[in-house]
């Protein structure tokens, strides 16, 4: 099993800590982060600045696609980012992880 960042851009703080709170509590997630952060974008043909909330989230692969349904559910965009990528950490953290998701 590999470890799986999850990166999910949200409108306020409460909305990340909130998905990040029934991810862990659903066993989706082992733990999560949440950052401040200024994102630009267009949208419907406008630019587009906003404050938002960053949830860096850890997960193990074999949950990353069920984690990720269950975040689009959740969450209040339209089309949410959810970006993902497999990462490398030391092996008392995995075990940790393998811990919290009951692996």
């Amino acid at each position: 099993m590999q470890l799986t960042i999850l990166y999910v851009p949200c409108p306020d703080s409460e909305t990340a800590a909130k998905i990040v709170q029934i991810l862990i509590d659903e066993k989706l997630v082992a733990c999560g982060n949440i950052h401040k952060s200024d994102s630009m974008y267009v949208w419907e043909g406008n630019m587009a600045k906003e404050d938002e909330w960053i949830a860096v989230m850890k997960t193990l692969d074999h949950l990353t696609a069920k984690t990720e349904s269950r975040i689009n559910e959740l969450h209040p965009y339209d089309i949410p980012a959810v970006i993902h990528w497999a990462a490398m950490c030391n092996e008392a953290y995995l075990v940790w992880v393998k811990q919290q998701l009951e692996v």
